[in-house]
């Protein structure tokens, strides 16, 4: 078979076929939808050894979503039923390695043990500005389909991004700039009622105080990431912090089984104070669905009060945190695929915490 030609999903497409359907030219999508990118070529690129958290494919700062698990499952399903899509402009690379769009694309490929997929490759400037230059670029061109569409949030992360790495002033005006004419919010979302304000305020509310990004991974990202853990991940209850989920785990695993437990809690939002609470809330709601139910035990209202004392060993060991906070230790704790401990996580997550340590 040609170099050009490659199989994808059981059809074999030809590279060239690109060219024909995105050509050259001053107006053309190939050569306009990148500030700072100049096209090299269409080509194809092997995956068949790349891993999901492969951080070539990662978007922190450029999606707030990082490709959750249900977008690239819908692209793999995608595949599946109609195969590669030539019609559409391809995945973006640069020639560093990193790649500026089709994140989910590429993810999905690999759900689907694909060896090949195409890609354009774009040779990017180097300037003084790369996380601005980059999160910018990615939001510009996450307007059409088969992209999965940029949100209101995602801008947000993105001008977090860019004033977490001083590339970008922190006021309103820089900040509505960049919006508007850097990031091209205008093709993805309308004015009305004043949305574009309200995304620069969010922005300036949330950069009050430094390393403001979150990793957010959904549970079965979290599954692969664990995996290199030195633990029995089939054996571990692995659970987003929240209200709904901390009652599931109380009444569907603690309360019915005998056996000790080990847990380990994610938190998902935006904001490093909101997971460090939802983490706290959880730890908290647990011991005290663990006091309540020796309260409703001692009650014992068929035979007379009892006088059970609350053991202080609990049914449950919480392990540990998994680190999604650009603060403290976390970023190499995730790296080396280490979990954080509950005081720990709450505390890098804390305003307070935060707050001393910007006057330190």
């Amino acid at each position: 078979m040609s170099i050009d030609k490659k199989v994808f999903m059981g059809e074999t497409y030809d590279i060239n076929d690109y060219y024909k359907t995105f050509p050259s030219g001053e107006r053309e999508i190939r050569d306009t939808q990148y500030l700072k990118g100049t096209f090299v070529d269409f080509r194809w690129l092997f995956i068949g050894d790349w891993e999901i958290k492969d951080l070539r494919i990662s978007n922190l700062g450029v999606k707030a979503d990082q490709n959750k698990g249900e977008a690239s499952d819908e692209m793999a399903y995608e595949y599946e039923v109609n195969g590669w899509d030539m019609g559409s402009f391809p995945p973006t690379q640069g020639t560093d390695g990193d790649f500026r769009d089709g994140r989910t694309r590429v993810i999905g490929a690999i759900k689907k043990n694909q060896q090949w997929i195409c890609v354009a490759m774009y040779n990017f400037e180097e300037t003084n500005t790369p996380i601005k230059d980059k999160v910018t670029e990615g939001l510009r061109v996450n307007v059409q389909k088969p992209s999965t569409r940029s949100t209101s949030e995602d801008f947000v992360v993105a001008g977090i991004a860019s004033i977490d790495a001083r590339e970008l002033k922190r006021d309103e005006d820089s900040i509505m700039d960049w919006l508007i004419n850097n990031a091209k919010i205008g093709a993805r979302f309308s004015n009305n009622n004043g949305h574009y304000k309200r995304i620069v305020n969010w922005i300036l509310d949330r950069t009050a105080n430094k390393d403001n990004l979150t990793l957010v991974l959904d549970r079965e990202d979290w599954m692969t990431w664990a995996e290199n853990i030195p633990l029995n991940i089939n054996k571990i209850h692995l659970y987003k912090a929240n209200p709904t989920n901390t009652t599931r785990l109380w009444c569907d695993h603690i309360l019915p089984d005998n056996n000790p437990h080990q847990i380990v809690i994610y938190a998902d939002s935006y904001s490093p104070e909101k997971c460090s609470a939802a983490v706290e809330t959880m730890v908290d709601t647990l011991d005290t669905l663990y006091k309540q139910t020796y309260n409703l035990v001692n009650k014992d209202l068929a035979g007379g009060p009892l006088n059970l004392t609350t053991p202080t060993t609990k049914p449950y060991t919480i392990i540990g945190v998994c680190p999604n906070l650009k603060r403290g230790d976390q970023p190499m704790l995730y790296k080396n695929n280490e979990l954080i401990s509950v005081e720990d996580y709450i505390n890098d997550g804390s305003s307070i915490s935060n707050a001393l340590n910007l006057a330190a």
